[in-house]
């Protein structure tokens, strides 16, 4: 700290300017002109925020790059004064403060919530436990007290135990006999003596499916997968149409779009009608997209309404009747019905956000605590210019969110200390350590535990359903696809937990045993854990068994060739796997430098060159090793793996590149050859990573949904709002011409501009707006280019 303190206010100024001199000022070189003397200014900059005076001000400078917020200033302001050796340890500070401290924070919040949970639930268990043993006891007391008043009648006593463990052993019969479910459940009232044989339960069964699957036109129609692939079509035609809006648009497009939307809510409705008529209404109510298909009809039919109201009035369109247009591309998310696994993913991620609502609930009185916090100590403090200040509770919660979220927080902070002195320091990084650090990575911790229990409970469910297709299929002739299929259009998987009252054993056909367990959440079969142990075991062994020599290499060289195992023995040892990931790092900082070498460094250049031979020789003798022991093609062959393929590649690369150096894209294509580093050092982090890119297909596939309704929302709000004229007395469009005189005196023509460069014109820059949203980058300034908006051209 003291070899900054106060160096980093020194700054560049114009001669002339009033600045404190002091001796040591010197000249600086290579600056424009105007800008040649190095001073002082007279207070630190930002508001004194930014300094090193004091342990107080460093600390709260280094905070405030640790959020990564105003960073890369500090840096390029110690640059200026301290040298470009300065960037290494703000590169480092940053990399092991703000990506493994902060990250850590998150990870100790996680496990901290994790073990809380855990003894919440072991005393729960506790006290479970301990009022069984109370009623325990006290049945054992009334058992006592019946044996002594039944002594003189022990032989009657004796019958009537008999009759009870009868009773008993045919009740847990019966009970082993049932799968808890709803619609394969008998009556609980019925005597087990007398259940109905196998044959009626066959007949009852296929009776059930008739009258779900039968041959009336209008229910098979709906019920068919040609009505539901139409619907889709429908929906993705409407979709289509409302993104082709866009700012400026003909008039033929306007009535084209109006044309299509009139068409398609006339087919929605007939579809809904269709439903209700098979489905009968209190079955159609009950399934969630046909509540969602209801809710956007009757926003369609409200819009419709207030639409031609509108127009006979003559008035302008009210916002709310756009607002209700925008919520037609909802449908969108009516696609998912035919994608089974963003249909699970979205049933999962609403059910994960539902269990949070308390949280949120606690959120959202912490944010409003500090919003009233705020409003008393800083109302009427902050510069009239400031938009976000504390003088109202509206802005003060926008003011105390945008510190909760970390996007430009500092910014506000050096406007609250030059407003209201040191003291809002406190406020500022109080709020940010609790809303950003611990109340965002506790969201963060609830969300993943949430997701990660309705996960597996989705799981489990699938696992019952199945359970349910083999078992029942074995009762008739009716194929389990038919079942499954009508399992789910009744919606009975979200069912089952409410039917699964207590573990249930049942004996399948094949006399394998099943246990459904309601409260372990598993079903398990003697046949699927014995696949489950033997497919751990293939695994284990396919990890641990140490490689061999197969076939012959290169067609003749046998395992038992002294050369080739002198080869397998040199590549497999730990030495030589050293020795070629030194060389390919060695190289790839070569690559670099001769990527950055200038034409003055003529010798530098000759070195790296043959450098670069030798290494490129290396590499082809390893090759030629590899090819030895292992063989080219094949099975077993060295092109076998995908990582020896991207090591061929790269070498022949660095080969063409040596041999054709004039072409400019082989010499691009050299910076390839970091990536061998990671076929040596990594494959475990980049093959997780690539699983896990591959399994995020459906997150990513939601996330492009959510967003580009967001976006066509914001089409429809927005197009044409974030314009403005250079002329300040102008707020139209049609009156942004001509000419008009600027503050300095001189005459400008006036322009009608873009007041940012983010807007919703049309359906790719909106798309980008909400992206950029999404990543909490300068969201504020988007956010008030909304508030500022009044229209379109206006």
């Amino acid at each position: 700290m003291l070899i900054w303190t106060c160096i980093v206010v020194k700054r560049a100024r114009a001669e002339g300017t009033e600045y404190r001199t002091r001796a040591d000022e010197r000249q600086l070189v290579g600056d424009p002109p105007g800008l040649q003397v190095c001073g002082y200014y007279y207070k630190n900059p930002n508001n004194g925020v930014t300094s090193f005076d004091n342990i107080l001000v460093a600390f709260l400078a280094l905070f405030t790059a640790l959020t990564l917020e105003g960073w890369t200033s500090l840096m390029y302001m110690l640059m200026d004064v301290c040298g470009t050796w300065i960037a290494i340890p703000s590169v480092i500070f940053v990399y092991f403060g703000a990506f493994i401290l902060m990250n850590l924070a998150l990870a100790v919040i996680y496990d901290s919530y994790n073990a809380v949970k855990v003894q919440m639930q072991l005393e729960e268990m506790k006290n479970t436990s301990n009022l069984e043993e109370d009623e325990a006891d006290e049945a054992e007391v009334d058992d006592d007290v019946a044996r002594l008043d039944a002594d003189g009648e022990k032989a009657q006593g004796e019958k009537n135990s008999s009759d009870v463990n009868t009773q008993k052993a045919t009740v847990s019969r019966w009970k082993s006999l049932k799968l808890n479910m709803m619609m394969f459940r008998e009556d609980p009232d019925t005597d087990p003596e007398h259940a109905e044989p196998k044959d009626d339960r066959r007949q009852r069964f296929s009776k059930w499916v008739e009258e779900r699957l039968g041959p009336q036109p209008i229910k098979t129609f709906v019920k068919s997968s040609y009505f539901e692939v139409g619907i889709g079509i429908i929906i993705t035609i409407n979709v289509v149409t409302l993104c082709c809006y866009h700012y400026d648009a003909p008039e033929w497009l306007i009535d084209l779009i109006l044309w299509q939307n009139s068409a398609s809510q006339i087919l929605f409705v007939l579809e809904q009608a269709l439903k209700i008529y098979v489905d009968t209404w209190e079955v159609f109510i009950k399934d969630s997209f046909n509540q969602f298909d209801l809710a956007i009809g009757v926003m369609s039919f409200s819009e419709a309404i207030l639409d031609l109201f509108a127009s006979q009035g003559g008035d302008n369109e009210p916002a709310g009747i756009t607002a209700l247009r925008a919520f037609r591309v909802l449908r969108i998310l009516r696609l998912a019905r035919n994608l089974q696994g963003l249909q699970i993913f979205l049933n999962n991620m609403i059910r994960a956000w539902r269990s949070i609502n308390s949280f949120m609930v606690l959120i959202g009185i912490v944010w409003y605590v500090f919003a009233l916090v705020g409003m008393q100590l800083f109302a009427g403090m902050f510069d009239s210019s400031t938009r976000f200040h504390f003088d109202t509770i509206y802005w003060a919660a926008i003011s105390t969110f945008i510190v909760i979220t970390g996007e430009d927080w500092n910014e506000s902070l050096y406007e609250a200390v030059g407003s209201a002195g040191w003291g809002a320091a406190v406020y500022y990084v109080s709020l940010f350590i609790v809303g950003n650090t611990v109340f965002a990575n506790l969201f963060t911790s609830f969300i993943l535990d949430a997701f990660s229990q309705v996960s597996q409970g989705d799981t489990r469910v699938r696992k019952v359903v199945s359970l349910a297709v083999t078992v029942h299929s074995a009762f008739g002739h009716h194929s389990g696809q038919e079942l499954e299929a009508s399992l789910q259009q009744d919606g009975l998987p979200a069912k089952i937990d409410e039917e699964c009252e207590a573990p249930q054993i049942i004996k399948s056909p094949s006399g394998v045993a099943l246990n459904v367990s309601s409260k372990g959440g598993a079903v398990n079969t003697e046949e699927s854990f014995l696949e489950h142990e033997l497919e751990v075991k293939a695994q284990e062994t396919e990890e641990t068994e140490p490689s061999v020599l197969i076939g012959k290499s290169l067609g003749c060289i046998s395992p038992e060739n002294p050369v080739r195992l002198w080869c397998w023995n040199l590549t497999n040892s730990y030495t030589f796997e050293v020795v070629m990931t030194v060389f390919i790092f060695i190289s790839s900082i070569c690559v670099g430098l001769d990527v950055a070498v200038s034409d003055d460094s003529k010798h530098l250049a000759d070195a790296l060159v043959y450098m670069d031979i030798c290494f490129v020789v290396l590499f082809i003798m390893e090759m030629l090793l590899l090819f030895l022991v292992h063989g080219i093609l094949g099975e077993h062959g060295y092109m076998a793996s995908g990582w020896n393929r991207l090591d061929f590649t790269v070498v022949m690369i660095s080969v063409a590149s040596m041999i054709y150096s004039s072409l400019t894209f082989l010499r691009i294509l050299r910076v390839l050859r970091p990536l061998r580093i990671i076929g040596r050092t990594a494959q475990v982090v980049v093959s997780s990573l690539a699983k896990a890119l591959k399994n995020s297909g459906h997150c990513i596939m939601a996330g492009v949904f959510i967003m580009t309704i967001f976006a066509v929302i914001g089409i429809q709000l927005f197009n044409g709002a974030f314009y403005y004229c250079t002329d300040p007395e102008i707020v139209d469009k049609a009156d942004c011409v001509g000419d008009y005189g600027d503050p300095s005196g001189e005459v400008e023509p006036r322009e009608w501009r873009k007041g940012i460069m983010h807007n919703f014109d049309n359906l790719a820059t909106g798309f980008l707006t909400i992206f950029q949203l999404s990543t909490m980058e300068q969201w504020p300034e988007i956010m008030l280019a909304g508030i500022d908006s009044v229209g379109p051209d206006k």
